[in-house]
Order: C-alpha cells, then sequence, then structure tokens
C-alpha cells in the first residue's frame, strides 16, 4: 500500500511538474499578439468535453507544445522575411505568397488546430534563400547599367523577360502556384544581370586594347570599319 502511495504521489508531482512547464512554454505564443489570438481561439481537443485528466492533460501539453513551436519558429521567419524584403525583386513575391496563403487559411473553420498556416513561413525562408542569390546578380546588372554601351541591352533584356508570359503555369493564389509563376520571371532575370555584369571586366579590357590600338595609324580604319559592320548586324561589338 505504501509503495502504491508512493508511486502515485510521484506520478502526480510528474505530471504537475509537465503541466507547470507547459504552462510556462505557452507564455511565449502569448507574448505574441498574433499568436495570443490563436491560442484565444483554439483549444486542446480531448478538453473540449470539458474534462481535465489522463487524456486531457495530454493533449493539452500537446497543444501547449504546439503553440509553443508556433511562436518560436515565428520568431525565426519573420525577421528572415523582413530581410528577404531588402532585396527588391522578393517585395512583390512575398506580399502576394503571404496574402495568397493567409487568405486561403482563413477561408477554414476549424477550432481543433493551431491557427497556424506552416507553409507560409517556410514560403519566407525560401525566400530568403533565394533574395541571397537576387542581390549579387542585382548588382552585377546595376553595374552594367551605368556602363553606356551596356545601358539599352540591360534594360531592353530586363523588359522582355519581365513581360514574358507563361499560360501554362497555374494561376492560382496559393503560395505554390505563386512561386513558381515568379520564379519563372526572377530566375532567368538574374541570370540575364549575371551575364551583362560579368561582361564588364573584358568590355574594359577590350576597350582599352581598342584604343590602344588606334595609336597605329594603319588600325584605325579596320577598327572603325569592323564596329560599323557589327553595328548594321545588330551584333556587339565586343
Amino acid at each position: 500500500v505504501v509503495l502504491r502511495f508512493v508511486g502515485r504521489l510521484v506520478q502526480w508531482v510528474l505530471e504537475l511538474a509537465l503541466d507547470i512547464l507547459c504552462l510556462i512554454i505557452l507564455l511565449l505564443p502569448l507574448v505574441l499578439p498574433w499568436r495570443a489570438v490563436a491560442v484565444w481561439l483554439s483549444s486542446p481537443d480531448a478538453t473540449n468535453g470539458g474534462t481535465y485528466s489522463g487524456n486531457g492533460r495530454s493533449a493539452f501539453r500537446w497543444w501547449a507544445v504546439m503553440h509553443f513551436g508556433a511562436a518560436l519558429f515565428d520568431m525565426i521567419a519573420i525577421p528572415v522575411a523582413l530581410a528577404a524584403c531588402c532585396a527588391p525583386t522578393r517585395i512583390a513575391v512575398i506580399v502576394e505568397g503571404t496574402w495568397g496563403g493567409l487568405h486561403e487559411r482563413l477561408g477554414e473553420e476549424s477550432t481543433k488546430r493551431i491557427r497556424y498556416h506552416c507553409e507560409v513561413r517556410i514560403f519566407w525562408i525560401e525566400q530568403f534563400i533565394e533574395a541571397c542569390i537576387d542581390v549579387p546578380c542585382l548588382l552585377l546588372g546595376i553595374v552594367a547599367v551605368f556602363h553606356p554601351w551596356r545601358t539599352i541591352e540591360v534594360l531592353r533584356g530586363t523588359v522582355s523577360i519581365a513581360s514574358t508570359r507563361h499560360p501554362r503555369l497555374a494561376t492560382g493564389r496559393d503560395v505554390e502556384s505563386v512561386q513558381r509563376r515568379w520564379k519563372k520571371t526572377l530566375k532567368p532575370m538574374r541570370r540575364w544581370w549575371a551575364a551583362c555584369g560579368s561582361q564588364c571586366p573584358l568590355d574594359w579590357f577590350a576597350w582599352t586594347a581598342a584604343l590602344a590600338s588606334v595609336v597605329m595609324p594603319t588600325r584605325i580604319w579596320p577598327l572603325v570599319s569592323e564596329a560599323c559592320s557589327a553595328s548594321r548586324a545588330g551584333g556587339d561589338l565586343f
């Protein structure tokens, strides 16, 4: 009898400690206003009947842990999304994908979940990774624009890529459809910027060699003739 009492006492103490720990970790989502609303609107499945024992306590602990994990993930995903918005190429993607994802989520009627759209948060992290690739390519494109002989070429190619339509892509507003549509535009665009910018050092070398060659009078006319031929053919001189 004594051993049974001690065993039950130890079990009660452990369960109480777990409950207190779950209450403590539940404070984090309550600090974040958008998660506090989600906590208020949701409830553990097993406690909906009004009981708080056995499976009900286990459901409460799992519910608290899920809300804590959601709040913790938000503390990582939201700063990452804001950092991704520093890349101009990602602002429209993030806004459209977030709006579509949250709109789709808000259309669901369920009080048994923690009201958390994990797909949107993963989308933010993916956009941050894409932004880290976009920024160097964008800088190369800007460098190319400031080279007068490449300005028109860079802008014309950028506008051409941006205006290309992809009718086979889905027109949905969900996160996946938005991501696919923008990827078809931004991926070739950043390749174009990188290609134009990476050719600028070669341009300087070619211009230097061309100017050095005109020191010899016999090379002036061949250089001018070659430049005119390339211009009439619609090609690049270098």
